[in-house]
């Protein structure tokens, strides 16, 4: 990364934006995470419950994923692909208007450049179902469709 002004005060500024961003992105994580994480993989017991909570938790999200993605299909509404992850992306023109639409009906997304994102991740099985119906009709609602 390369700063240049002629301002020093400019100068000294970009220098501790730039350690305090890279310290944050790419620094360690803290000794207490590194500690479990050594536990955790010295001992074969405890690191197979793990992989084993692990795959539940991604089959969790897969179902929630997938009856999402085939409600959304059977509506009609356009869905960024989804391979995997905590979040499905729907396009949205105007995000902040859809999400605010959502939100005054106690149904919480977060609008993103572009688009309005759903974390399959946090939202029960239960809830997921009719939430494509809901998403498409606050589009439609708001004039994206």
């Amino acid at each position: 990364v390369i700063g240049l002004s002629s301002s020093e005060t400019v100068i000294e500024e970009f220098t501790h934006v730039t350690q305090v961003t890279g310290r944050t992105r790419w620094s360690s994580v803290t000794r207490g995470s590194m500690q479990v994480m050594s536990t955790i993989f010295k001992d074969e017991k405890l690191l197979k419950c793990v992989n084993e909570e692990r795959t539940l938790s991604m089959e969790l999200i897969a179902k929630r994923a997938d009856l999402f993605m085939q409600e959304a299909k059977d509506v009609n509404m356009d869905v960024l692909p989804y391979r995997g992850g905590f979040f499905i992306t729907v396009p949205a023109e105007t995000p902040e208007i859809v999400c605010e639409y959502l939100t005054e009906r106690n149904i919480f997304m977060v609008p993103l450049s572009g688009g309005v994102r759903i974390a399959v991740c946090s939202i029960p099985k239960n809830q997921i179902k009719g939430l494509a119906a809901k998403v498409n009709k606050a589009l439609c609602v708001v004039g994206e469709k």
